[in-house]
């Protein structure tokens, strides 16, 4: 006969076996994960094994996005920069341009005229003019005649105090190619890039 105390014993024999069995608490790390212990069988993901490796395209995303934020901050996206404008010296007079533009939007042309006679003559030809449309010139022409090469403008010296500007506005996109401006007979070469 078995005694009473048998199945007592047995009961806490199996207590004792369940709860050796069972994983030991759980400690926390510095960073606030739980790793439990080696007993468990069950392993989380550490902060390096979070992150996959190889990640390239994503370090390539930010390269590219780096060098578009230099590139504008440079002002070769157009609308202002350290490289935003440039200049094409001729005989007669100096452009001072944008090196960059944006489609649909205002940019000026100025300019400069060196000393000379009573009148100051300025060719545009046609394939500048297809780019950029003139809105506006300041100061006012005396005349303009249409040409087969492009619009001549003629203006007083006197008015334009040694300075023109052209006010355009960029008619579509255009990578860089050379056009030029005739001031006096004398050609200015310039290659401006108009961008979407």
């Amino acid at each position: 006969m078995e005694s009473t105390h048998a199945p007592r014993e047995r009961q806490q024999r199996d207590r004792e076996s369940q709860a050796e069995a069972a994983p030991k608490a759980d400690s926390t790390t510095r960073t606030g994960r739980r790793v439990v212990s080696e007993s468990s069988m069950l392993e989380l993901p550490t902060e390096e094994q979070d992150r996959p490796k190889g990640k390239l395209g994503e370090k390539v995303a930010w390269l590219v996005f780096a060098l578009v934020v230099v590139a504008a901050a440079l002002g070769l996206t157009g609308m202002g920069g350290l490289f935003a404008r440039a200049e094409a010296l001729g005989a007669r007079a100096t452009l001072d341009y944008p090196r960059v533009a944006r489609w649909q939007a205002s940019e000026e042309f100025v300019l400069q005229l060196k000393p000379g006679g009573a009148q100051a003559e300025i060719l545009i030809p046609k394939d500048l003019l297809n780019i950029f449309g003139v809105e506006h010139i300041t100061p006012t022409p005396v005349r303009s005649v249409a040409q087969e090469a492009g619009t001549l403008f003629v203006f007083d010296r006197a008015a334009a105090a040694g300075e023109i500007i052209l006010h355009v506005r960029a008619l579509k996109p255009a990578w860089p190619q050379q056009h030029k401006i005739v001031v006096d007979g004398a050609p200015m070469v310039f290659a401006p890039v108009v961008l979407p």
